[in-house]
């Protein structure tokens, strides 16, 4: 599993998604997570499913094409962190509105989703701030936030 779990910060029961710096890239890269910027700068995020061993495409309807990988738009707008839940596939991907989208958005995931997120905590680092994002509901809400000076990384 790509995503280290902690227990037991005080609360009965509190899963805590480790905060690694490279725990975002190995789920991003694992799951082909990828920004692509449009010509009028918006950004969306994009997926692309790939066999991992050859780099093929498993969509059948680009099993034997030599053309660009097309891939499928699953959040409109710049991803802030992406993780996944403990014991499943699902992914969750957190935008920079700091709303919660599960991956594949499909109601088995929002299930799952909405089983654990009275319990999940992740910290996020943005550019100048470590932020502790709570997800009570199946919106975000930072419930802490520490501001660093620009020379000093926070890890």
């Amino acid at each position: 599993m790509l995503v280290e779990i902690g227990c037991r910060l005080g609360l009965p029961d509190e899963i805590v998604v480790s905060a690694h710096d490279h725990t975002a890239s190995l789920a991003r890269d694992a799951f082909g997570f990828k920004q692509r910027k449009a010509q009028n700068t918006l950004v969306d995020i994009v997926v692309f499913r790939i066999d991992p061993l050859t780099g093929a495409s498993v969509d059948p309807a680009e099993a034997n094409t030599e053309r660009l990988l097309q891939g499928t738009v699953v959040l409109a707008g710049a991803l802030i962190e992406a993780f996944i839940l403990p014991e499943s596939d699902v992914v969750i991907l957190v935008d920079e509105f700091f709303q919660i989208n599960p991956y594949p958005n499909i109601e088995a995931s929002t299930a799952l989703l909405a089983h654990h997120a009275p319990n999940l905590r992740r910290a996020l680092i943005s550019s100048l701030q470590k932020i502790s994002l709570w997800l009570p509901r199946i919106r975000g809400a930072q419930s802490r936030t520490l501001t660093r000076s620009p020379k000093r990384d926070i890890s």
